[in-house]
């Protein structure tokens, strides 16, 4: 009886490992689109596939008919295994300084006759379409360009006030001088125009990722930009004063505060949205803010500029064109009488009139 049992059991071992020699042994194919790119690593060297019509490109798409056991084609498509290819170098398609600057090359070989995926599988390539690839190498040469900056949308030139650098060394074709390009958006123009930021200037060749540049840009504020405007007229500007935290039973008092406030208005503003609009103009928001310091405290008159106040939570959609910084004069003293200025939400208010 045990014996049988043995045996039987034999039979079924033999038979399962039959079954997977078999299956591994039959070979099947599958079909695999793929891109195929370029690596640009020297820099006096442009390469580009050439289409049938002429037109360069970064990259190719192929399709390729590879074959393998059927277990490992059938991990491939359950698994959705990428195809591993990396940029083909220089020398991997071939190219001499001295050859014709176009040439083909079989897709097969220049794929080593094998594709990777992902899991190190590898399966030889037994069909490409096209079978064949022509590419162009063309030589560059420095040159200085110069930069531009341009809004994101439409595309019109923005007017910069600074440039640092004013122009940039890159590998261009023989005869032609591209621009430095950037592109700002609103959020990025309005940034700008408050102050310095810093950007990527970026030279485009048909054919090549771009050669980027760092660069600082500052733009003239309230000029280039595509954002609407409005005004605060000299009688709708409203005046706050910031004080020390606890500080109580104090009150400022300007020395000619309304000639000082010619100096600011009216205040021209650019807003991203409607209802930054709206919170700019509300009667109860403040435009122009006094910060009181302990060490105003003395009652002697003293100089300070007033800053722009915009309002909560739209800082990023309110810019300030040309904003004014002139020094008002004022002192702090003690409350003995009734106060000239009004208090709402915490802060003193003096509304210029």
């Amino acid at each position: 009886m045990w014996t049988k049992f043995k045996t039987a059991l034999a039979v079924v071992l033999l038979s399962g490992l039959i079954w997977v020699f078999a299956e591994r042994s039959v070979t099947k194919s599958a079909t695999v689109t793929v891109n195929i790119g370029l690596s640009q690593s020297r820099e006096n060297l442009l390469v580009q596939w050439v289409d049938e019509q002429g037109q360069a490109h970064e990259f190719m798409q192929v399709k390729l008919d590879v074959e393998g056991p059927s277990g490992r084609i059938q991990d491939i498509a359950e698994n959705e295994l990428i195809p591993q290819i990396s940029p083909l170098t220089i020398e991997q398609i071939g190219y001499q300084q001295t050859g014709d600057p176009e040439f083909t090359r079989e897709v097969i070989s220049l794929l080593n006759g094998e594709l990777t995926f992902e899991g190190d599988i590898y399966l030889p390539i037994i069909n490409a379409y096209p079978s064949q690839l022509r590419l162009r190498v063309t030589k560059l040469e420095r040159a200085l360009l110069n930069i531009k900056v341009y809004d994101y949308d439409s595309r019109q030139p923005l007017e910069v006030e600074i440039l640092k650098p004013e122009n940039v060394d890159a590998f261009v074709e023989a005869g032609t001088t591209p621009e430095a390009e950037i592109f700002f958006t609103a959020d990025q123009q309005l940034q700008a125009s408050s102050g310095p930021i810093m950007a990527s200037a970026e030279v485009r060749l048909p054919g090549r990722a771009p050669q980027k540049f760092s660069v600082e840009v500052k733009l003239r504020a309230g000029i280039g930009s595509l954002w609407p405007e409005g005004e605060i007229s000299r009688s709708s500007i409203r005046v706050g004063i910031f004080w020390p935290r606890g500080l109580q039973g104090y009150e400022v008092e300007f020395e000619d505060l309304e000639a000082r406030l010619d100096d600011y208005s009216p205040i021209r503003f650019q807003f991203q949205s409607q209802a930054a609009l709206n919170a700019y103009q509300d009667q109860e928001h403040l435009h122009l803010m006094l910060e009181v310091k302990e060490s105003d405290l003395k009652g002697q008159y003293t100089g300070r500029r007033l800053r722009y106040h915009l309002p909560e939570g739209r800082e990023d959609e309110i810019n300030i064109i040309d904003p004014e910084s002139k020094s008002v004069r004022f002192r702090v003293k003690k409350i003995t009488g009734p106060s000239q200025t009004s208090s709402s939400n915490g802060k003193v208010i003096k509304k210029a009139g």
